[in-house]
């Protein structure tokens, strides 16, 4: 530990006072090599300048189509000062017999605010932080040769973009270097940099995921302990001073990007740019997997340096990704990427190809598609994930899964706009077997914003309650406490919305679901979902005396101190699944958790291939709009999936 606190950086740095006498003679010498070495870049500039005609009057690039399927074209980044204006040329290469290029990825900025470069004899427009990412990288005294998609892709040819598309999984992987631009040098970046590399020195070389199937407990369990001591002795604000420029710059729009994590995960040597500063990509990756899986991330908010929470989902999982042989399908990828954003909603799968693990050559042509609206691209993407993977996963990727506030979309169009608010567990991934192991019947009329399923009714919802605020009580990270094991419920549940839970209480309240009846039992499952996929399992009776406690509580304001101590899991699964939920009592008195925008006399059905009851609202013309999958107690594996049950088919529009 001894060599950690030696290495935190004075605050603030000593500067020099004087030049040595070497330095003061060299000094004019080295100014005139540097003038004379950039004699020529200046020379071509001023021959440029004095004879090629203004910008303004030479015409719009235009692209020559591509020679061959896996062609692409890269940038020619001419030789130039930072001052000079930026001159390139396009040259087509194949994929199958890659000369050295660089690829760039960066985020395109805002669309209206452009600058113009010299391609060959004409002009072609940028956006700003492109401009910015190009004058940077160019060479003083060579060409640099770099693929960027805004000018190697004619934008304008949707066919092209569909095809290329298909490469970029190729061309990142092919580069000899991912240039990761962040924008410009901006105040903190360097700082930022040293953060990381600090961070980075307190945990072994190599692949996280592998050290850490290496590392004990103890061991970890030793880091942390250093780090603890380190954060609580003399050099604590030292140390905290130098994290603190990490939450800022972890929040800059390149880390929210989904292109982003094809582009890294298939980099065979990337590098974060920003001005004229760089840091290896694998620096970052490392020290946020290794702050995220030994938890020494609390430890960082415990003394007030904030890490974006999605850093520590994203990066880690990028990491995964790219370390290890995990493979991932194109719902669970959705799911874990579901907070990066995209221009447009279509690109929350095009932009995942690359990286898919049931995606083959086949596939591409489907999905890769800019031509189609986006119902008809959703209507593809379901159609061709429910033939590919024999179930109805897709019904299940966002959290509002009806688009009904958009009378434009089909109702059962996935609203991407919320999948970022999905907390918790993927509901698809959560083990259920509603219809057990039957195969989905759907048709898809041509020319038609519908789409025929079979299934049945099972019930309707004759009682429903509002869906609880947003609870942050349970977030543990933001408490600086890794030690949760003896947590009062009270504790647990302080800031929790009363309201809510009496509201659930009354719903659930009647002959056959009281809570000092065999029923309520029913009333604790629904509330966690059964609490899915988690290893701590508790009997009936103990999950009726810890909501018990928790209404009594809640009614009374008091505390029970005799209560046992409890594991916060239970609650947090209360906290993941009722998120956007509304607790409901249907006809036949069972309980249940809908989505949000459920009403009372919606329709509960079972549709075959689907590993979750679904909600859908007649509208009185024989068609159906789909409002999106519910937990429902005493269905969910199968059980009213009995022999001789009466399907029928369903438009769902």
């Amino acid at each position: 530990m001894s060599e950690h606190l030696h290495s935190i950086p004075a605050f603030p740095p000593k500067p020099g006072y004087w030049l040595s006498t070497t330095e003061k003679i060299l000094h004019p010498v080295l100014s005139l090599f540097k003038s004379l070495y950039r004699l020529p870049a200046y020379l071509r500039w001023w021959i440029h300048r004095t004879f090629s005609p203004p910008q303004s009057s030479l015409q719009s690039y235009r692209y020559s189509p591509l020679g061959l399927p896996r062609n692409i074209r890269v940038l020619v980044l001419h030789a130039g000062l930072p001052e000079q204006d930026i001159h390139c040329s396009l040259r087509e290469i194949s994929l199958d017999n890659v000369s050295h290029y660089e690829a760039l990825s960066y985020t395109w900025g805002d669309p209206s605010e452009i600058r113009r470069i010299m391609c060959g004899d004409a002009s072609l427009d940028v956006t700003v932080n492109l401009h910015s990412a190009l004058r940077h990288l160019r060479h003083v005294y060579s060409e640099r040769v770099i693929w960027a998609d805004a000018i190697c892709i004619n934008q304008k040819d949707l066919k092209e973009r569909e095809s290329q598309v298909q490469l970029m999984a190729d061309v990142y992987s092919k580069a000899s270097k991912v240039n990761m631009w962040l924008g410009e040098d901006m105040e903190g970046v360097a700082d930022a940099f040293q953060a990381i590399r600090w961070v980075r020195s307190w945990f072994p070389k190599g692949n996280p995921s592998t050290i850490m199937q290496e590392m004990s407990p103890a061991d970890i369990d030793k880091k942390l302990n250093d780090m603890r001591f380190l954060l609580s002795s003399g050099k604590g604000l030292e140390v905290q001073r130098l994290l603190l420029p990490l939450g800022p710059f972890l929040c800059r729009t390149w880390f929210t990007r989904k292109w982003v994590i094809q582009e890294i995960v298939k980099a065979r040597n990337g590098l974060l740019v920003c001005g004229s500063l760089s840091l290896p990509w694998s620096e970052l990756q490392d020290a946020m997997a290794y702050l995220k899986y030994t938890r020494a991330y609390i430890l960082f908010f415990s003394v007030g340096v904030e890490i974006p929470v999605e850093s520590l989902d994203q990066i880690p999982f990028i990491e995964t990704m790219k370390n290890t042989d995990a493979a991932f399908t194109v719902d669970q990828i959705l799911y874990l990427t579901r907070r990066f954003s995209v221009t447009l909603a279509r690109d929350h799968v095009i932009g995942i190809l690359g990286l898919a693990s049931n995606i083959d050559a086949d596939d591409l042509p489907i999905l890769a598609n800019y031509e189609a609206s986006t119902p008809e691209y959703f209507k593809i993407f379901l159609q061709w994930s429910i033939e590919k993977n024999k179930n109805l996963d897709c019904l299940s990727l966002g959290f509002d899964q009806a688009n009904i506030n958009d009378p434009s979309s089909p109702s059962w169009m996935p609203d991407v706009r919320s999948w970022d608010r999905q907390p918790g567990m993927p509901r698809s991934m959560c083990g259920f077997k509603a219809t057990l192991d039957s195969s989905p019947t759907v048709s898809f009329p041509p020319e038609s914003s519908h789409f025929k399923i079979t299934g049945t009714v099972i019930d309707q919802i004759a009682s429903l309650g509002e869906a609880p605020r947003d609870n942050s009580d349970l977030d543990f990270a933001r408490t600086g406490d890794d030690h949760q094991d003896n947590i009062t419920i009270s504790q647990l549940i302080s800031d929790r919305d009363s309201d809510w839970l009496s509201e659930c209480k009354s719903i659930a309240t009647s002959d056959s679901n009281a809570p000092d009846s065999p029923g309520f039992p029913s009333f604790c499952r629904t509330l966690i979902w059964n609490m899915p996929g988690t290893n701590h399992t508790y009997s009936e009776d103990q999950l009726s005396n810890i909501f018990t406690q928790w209404m009594h509580e809640t009614e009374t304001g008091i505390q029970d101190q005799s209560a046992p101590y409890i594991d916060p899991v239970v609650l947090s699964f209360t906290s993941t699944f009722s998120h956007g939920r509304r607790f409901a009592r249907t006809e036949q008195g069972r309980l249940g958790s809908m989505p949000i925008f459920s009403a009372v006399g919606d329709k509960i059905c079972l549709l075959k291939g689907g590993s979750l009851p679904y909600v859908i609202r007649p509208r009185g013309d024989g068609t159906f709009m789909f409002i999106g999958d519910c937990y429902l107690d005493g269905v969910m594996y199968g059980e009213a999936m009995v022999e001789g049950r009466e399907m029928e088919q369903f438009t769902l529009v």
